[in-house]
């Protein structure tokens, strides 16, 4: 279970009953003390911005007139574009006009109330089968609710994916393109 090299490392082993990874197998959990060399790594914090507001067109307007704005002022400036510059005025012109994403950046925004009852129940349904393992019934009250949670899960996700799919194809209709947005043309040499 563990490697030769590392057994020295190994204080203490444990079986986890109560711990739900949805599998009839216990969980094993196990301490070590290792000593590793550390590495210092320099953290960069983004800052999203909330693009859900570029469907309005007042403000996709006013973020293409500052956009637009940044990049003249560099050009007065004779800056040759490279990344850095580039990146600093998309988000300066971001965060001006469309402002941060707080709560609704969430990932699994498809996970509701609903999902989270059926995991409930599937929960349940898995500690009541671990206290009488001999019992068929309870094993098939599990079977039955996980296979509840899972379709339920799978149906919320595919639900949420098709309206992300239907809202790309929106916005491919209205062909809007990243060098109208800015206002600028590019030669083929920066493609």
């Amino acid at each position: 279970m563990i490697k030769i090299k590392f057994r020295s490392a190994l204080v203490d082993t444990r079986a986890v009953r109560g711990a739900d990874c949805d599998s009839d197998h216990m969980l094993v959990v196990g301490k070590l003390r290792v000593k590793l060399k550390s590495k210092r790594l320099t953290t960069i914090k983004t800052i999203k911005s909330n693009i859900e507001k570029l469907e309005e067109t007042d403000v996709r307007n006013a973020y293409a007139i500052h956009v637009q704005n940044r990049f003249k002022l560099l050009e007065e400036e004779e800056i040759t574009s490279d990344w850095e510059t580039i990146k600093s005025v998309l988000t300066e012109a971001a965060m001006e006009s469309l402002g941060l994403c707080i709560n609704e950046c969430r990932r699994n925004n498809w996970f509701d109330e609903e999902c989270r009852s059926a995991a409930e129940r599937r929960k349940r349904c898995r500690i009541k089968w671990i206290e009488d393992r001999a019992n068929i019934d309870k094993r098939e009250d599990l079977r039955v609710s996980r296979n509840l949670a899972t379709s339920k899960n799978r149906r919320k996700k595919r639900e949420k994916l098709g309206e992300k799919l239907k809202k790309i194809e929106r916005m491919e209709k209205r062909e809007i393109n990243f060098r109208e947005l800015v206002g600028g043309e590019m030669d083929s040499s920066q493609e």
